[in-house]
Formats: C-alpha cells, sequence, structure tokens
C-alpha cells in the first residue's frame, strides 16, 4: 500500500511551481465576480437613471438587466495589430445617422482552441473628449443572437494601452445596444467582418427571449 504522504509530494511542488496556493486562487476569483456584479450594478443604476434607453412602460416594471452567468473564461487576452493608414468611413446603423469611424486594431484571441478575431474602432467624435482619448469600440455578433442574446449583436468598449502586448477583452462586460430597448435610437450596425461563428454566453442577455 502507498503511504499518502508520498501523494502531498506533487501537490505541494505544483503549488510551489504556480506560486499561488488555493486560498490566493479562490480570492482571485471572488475579486474577479466582485468587479463584474460592481460593473453589473452601475449598468443597472444606467438604465433606473434619468437618461435610460429604457421605454416609460418597460422603466415602471424594470427589476434590472438579465445577465449571462459570470464566465472568467470569457475574459480574454487578445494579441492586437495596429490598422495602420486605415481611413474614416461613415458606419452603418440602424438609421440614415453614418457616424464617423475608423479601424484602429486587429485583435486575436483563443478560447477554448478556437481562435477569435474582431476588429476594434475608434470614433472621431470621441477621440477628442475627455476621457475617451483612448476608448475603442468594438461591434460583434455571435451564434447566440436571436436565441439567448439580442439578436442586433452586442457592444464592447476597452481603452487602448499602447505600452502592453495584450489587451482584455471581457465578454462579461458585453451589452445590448439601445435599440434593443427603444426605436428611438440610432445604433452602430455590427460589421460583418466582426461576426463571430462561436455562441458567447456572457455579458448581457437579450431583453426579452429570442430578440
Amino acid at each position: 500500500m502507498i503511504s499518502l504522504r508520498f501523494l502531498t509530494i506533487p501537490l505541494i511542488a505544483l503549488c510551489c511551481f504556480t506560486g499561488k496556493s488555493h486560498a490566493q486562487i479562490a480570492d482571485s476569483k471572488t475579486h474577479y465576480r466582485q468587479s463584474i456584479k460592481g460593473w453589473q450594478s452601475t449598468m443597472n443604476s444606467d438604465f433606473m437613471g434619468r437618461k435610460s434607453p429604457l421605454t416609460e412602460s418597460d422603466l415602471k416594471n424594470f427589476q434590472g438587466l438579465p445577465f449571462f452567468r459570470i464566465a472568467k473564461h470569457w475574459r480574454l487576452e487578445a494579441q492586437w495589430e495596429r490598422c495602420d493608414d486605415s481611413a474614416w468611413f461613415g458606419m452603418p446603423t440602424s438609421t440614415d445617422r453614418l457616424p464617423m469611424y475608423r479601424k484602429y486594431a486587429t485583435l486575436t484571441m483563443k478560447h477554448r482552441g478556437k481562435t477569435l478575431a474582431l476588429i476594434a474602432y475608434q470614433s472621431q467624435s470621441l477621440m477628442t473628449k475627455e476621457g475617451y482619448e483612448d476608448h475603442l469600440f468594438i461591434p460583434f455578433a455571435d451564434a447566440s443572437n436571436g436565441h439567448t442574446s439580442y439578436g442586433g449583436g452586442r457592444y464592447i468598449d476597452i481603452n487602448k494601452d499602447l505600452a502592453k502586448s495584450l489587451w482584455v477583452i471581457d465578454f462579461n462586460k458585453s451589452y445590448n445596444p439601445y435599440c434593443a430597448y427603444s426605436g428611438r435610437y440610432s445604433c452602430p450596425s455590427i460589421p460583418s467582418i466582426n461576426r463571430l461563428h462561436v455562441a458567447i454566453g456572457a455579458g448581457v442577455k437579450a431583453p426579452h427571449p429570442h430578440d
């Protein structure tokens, strides 16, 4: 019979190798969940505020946005490559409005063995506003659209950091266009190049089933 004390050696070695104890790993997961919960709380507060995109009737019955279960595996690190000499263009929207954007960077990331690629866009109007100098906009569609997520796709906002080789793309912070809640808005359409063939079960769900 093998003594149990010999079986503890690889576990101890593993902890030393990773440099993290089980408690530290648990604390990291807890901290991450709290950060996403904080983002969700801010979203709900915005939807209950004066600038809520909800219709008057929907606002009266609003109990909070429906979110997918927080999934840290959808927090991805993406390699980025600048789209040099990208021209400004009118981004198609749900109306005749054509806000000016340019392709800023190609983002390439891995999720469970699959390669995902998206384009991050820069807004010409926002880049001159204080606090938005580094803002990038990622409109995307995925295989969950029209089922568990909004049929018109979703958005992610990030801040570029040219000093880093990897940028974090957290799909747990993906949100719906305001057009998902009211027809009075003009929302950027999802570029065909940003349509993913995987279902991303993270972020904000469809406001109503099968929207």
